[in-house]
Parts: structure tokens; C-alpha cells; sequence
């Protein structure tokens, strides 16, 4: 049966798809073993409106390494549209002496949408970026 080989207990999935606009210019650094590495948030609008008519965004935090992060360092910039394919991951730190979590996608792939032109109406189709 097909649903007890995919729900069993020793399988768990942790899959998250998100694609939104970048939301300010990626920088590309280097980690203290020398892997590369960029960090951004993506504004993701919400399917559904609030009682005010008023659309919402989620802002939504993503680390990205290697080819991805050299990818999105080169070609993405602030509000191009992209969408991630990876896994959530939750960090948690002590600040002030206080228990701070944090949640972010750890980008595994990358799917350029809509590139941000002066002309709006110009854009390039999806392109999948899988390394």
C-alpha cells in the first residue's frame, strides 16, 4: 500500500517551497571554512485578503550556499521574483538573556520567475536553476 510506505514512521519529510520578491540586493560571503553563501528574505503575498480588502505578505528568511549562492549573488536582484525549493530549519540563540528562535528556508533549489525591468512588462520565463 502506498500510503504506509509514505507515512510510515521512520519517514519524515521537511520540504518548503516558497516564491516571492527579493527583497534587497544579495551579498555573497564567505564562511570561516570558505564556503560561500547569501542570506535573504523574500516577500511572499498571501493567497487570501484581510477583512479590509488589503492583501498581506509573509517575509520569509533563506540561506542559500555554493552554486545556489553564487547564482542568486550574480543574476537576482531587488525585486526580481524567485521561488526556493528547500527545507525549514529553526535556530535558537540566547540575546540579552533572552531565548530568541528564528525559521528559515534552506535553499536547496532555485527557479528564476519574473526579473524586474525598468518595462515591467518585460520578463524572462521560469528558469531552473538545480545544482
Amino acid at each position: 500500500d502506498w500510503s504506509s510506505d509514505v507515512c510510515s514512521s521512520d519517514l519524515m519529510l521537511n520540504e518548503s517551497v516558497a516564491q516571492g520578491r527579493m527583497m534587497s540586493m544579495p551579498v555573497l560571503k564567505l564562511d570561516e571554512r570558505g564556503s560561500k553563501r547569501v542570506t535573504f528574505t523574500l516577500a511572499c503575498d498571501r493567497d487570501d485578503k484581510s477583512a479590509d480588502g488589503i492583501r498581506r505578505s509573509d517575509y520569509i528568511d533563506c540561506i542559500a550556499w555554493g552554486k545556489n549562492a553564487q547564482f542568486i549573488a550574480d543574476y537576482v536582484t531587488t525585486g526580481d521574483t524567485i521561488l526556493v525549493r528547500g527545507r525549514l530549519q529553526t535556530m535558537r540563540q540566547i540575546i540579552n538573556g533572552i531565548q530568541v528562535k528564528s525559521v528559515e528556508i534552506d535553499v536547496r533549489n532555485v527557479y528564476m520567475c519574473h526579473k524586474k525591468y525598468d518595462d515591467e512588462s518585460d520578463y524572462d520565463e521560469a528558469e531552473e536553476i538545480d545544482f
